[in-house]
C-alpha cells in the first residue's frame, strides 16, 4: 500500500523515494506509515495529530505515540504524520529507528497476531530537515485518500485469502473425514455439499467484485477519483463474505473446528479483524446511502428544470 500510493502521487522528493525503493528491492527493507493515534481523530481525514514536530536549527524534534503500528518490531524506518507547530500544518516525516524510538508491547489481540501492530513512542526524536517528506493539506487529496482510496483494496484481498484457505482446507478435510453413520466420507453428505456450494458462491462474488474493480481502476485513468463508493462496497462485501465462508467451513467440521489442531480456529480469529479495518460497516452503509439519496434528489431537480 505504501509504495502503491507513493507511485501515483509522488509527494516526496524523487531522490528520497528512489533510495527507499532501492533499499526495498536490494535489501528487502520494509516500509510502513504509522498514522493512528489513540487520542486523536482520523488524521488522514483532517484530524490534527497529537504527535508534535518542533523546528530546530538543523531539523525537527518529534514526540508522540502511534498505535496499531503494523510491522513495528521489524521495520528499520517508517513514516509518521506529525503536527508542525511553527507552521500550523500536518506533515509526513521519515523516521529511522534509534534509541529514542520505543516499541511498546500492546498487540495482544484476538486475531492477526503476526502483524506485530504494537504502539511506538517517539521520545524527542531528532530528524534532519530532509526527513520532512510532504505536507498534508486539509481538504485536498493526498496519497492516503486520493484516487478513491483504491490502495486500501489490499485489505479485502487479505481476508479473501483467509477465506480461500478455509475453503481449501475444508474440502480436503471433508474428503478424508470418514463418518460411521454415513458409511462414507462427509464430503458425500448433502448438507455438506450445500455448504460447500454456498462457500464457492461467496468466493466467486468476492473475486468478481475485487478483481473487477482493480481492473477497472487500472484500465480507466479518467475515473480513478470517482470510485470511492465501489472501493467501500468491495471492502464491505468481501470482508463480510469472508466471515460467512469461514463460519460455513467450521459448521462442516463441527466441534473439531474449535480445536487448535485444525487451522479453522485461527482463520476464524483472523477473519474477524476485517470488520475493524476502515472503512467500518456503518461508515460504508452511511456513505452509500448519502450518495444514492443525493443522486436521487439531483435527478428530481433535473426533471423540474426541463
Amino acid at each position: 500500500m505504501a509504495f502503491f500510493s507513493l507511485r501515483d502521487f509522488r509527494p516526496w522528493k524523487e531522490e528520497i523515494f528512489a533510495k527507499i525503493c532501492r533499499e526495498a528491492v536490494e535489501e528487502g527493507s520494509l516500509l510502513n506509515v504509522f498514522v493512528t493515534e489513540r487520542t486523536s481523530g482520523n488524521i488522514v481525514r483532517g484530524g490534527t495529530p497529537s504527535t508534535i514536530a518542533r523546528k530546530t536549527k538543523d531539523g525537527y524534534i518529534i514526540s508522540g505515540r502511534k498505535a496499531f503500528a503494523t510491522l513495528a518490531p521489524i521495520v528499520s524506518h517508517f513514516t509518521i504524520l506529525a503536527y508542525v507547530e511553527e507552521e500550523d500544518k500536518t506533515a509526513e516525516f521519515l523516521i529511522k529507528k534509534n534509541d529514542s524510538v520505543q516499541l511498546i508491547d500492546t498487540w495482544n489481540v484476538l486475531g492477526m497476531r503476526a502483524t506485530g501492530s504494537h504502539d511506538i513512542e517517539l521520545h524527542d526524536v531528532f530528524v534532519p530537515e530532509e526527513a520532512l517528506l510532504s505536507y498534508i493539506d486539509k481538504g485536498k487529496n493526498n496519497r492516503f485518500k486520493g484516487n478513491s482510496s483504491a490502495y486500501t483494496l489490499q485489505l479485502p484481498a487479505i481476508y479473501l485469502g483467509i477465506a480461500i484457505a478455509a475453503r481449501d482446507f475444508i474440502l480436503k478435510y471433508a474428503a478424508e473425514k470418514f463418518s460411521p453413520s454415513l458409511g462414507d466420507v462427509i464430503l458425500e453428505a448433502p448438507h455438506v455439499q450445500d455448504k460447500i456450494g454456498e462457500i464457492e458462491i461467496l468466493i466467486a462474488v468476492s473475486r468478481y467484485l475485487l478483481y473487477g474493480l482493480a481492473e477497472k481502476w487500472d484500465r480507466n485513468l479518467h475515473v480513478r477519483d470517482k470510485l470511492s463508493n465501489e472501493v467501500s462496497i468491495t471492502k464491505y462485501t468481501v470482508c463480510n463474505n469472508a466471515i460467512k465462508i469461514v463460519e460455513l467451513a467450521m459448521r462442516i467440521a463441527g466441534g473439531h473446528s474449535l480445536s487448535k489442531d485444525l487451522p479453522l480456529e485461527r482463520y476464524f480469529r483472523d477473519v474477524q479483524c476485517g470488520l475493524y479495518n476502515p472503512p467500518l460497516n456503518d461508515m460504508v452503509v452511511s456513505q452509500v446511502s448519502k450518495s444514492v439519496i443525493e443522486e436521487y434528489r439531483n435527478s428530481l431537480k433535473e426533471v423540474q428544470f426541463k
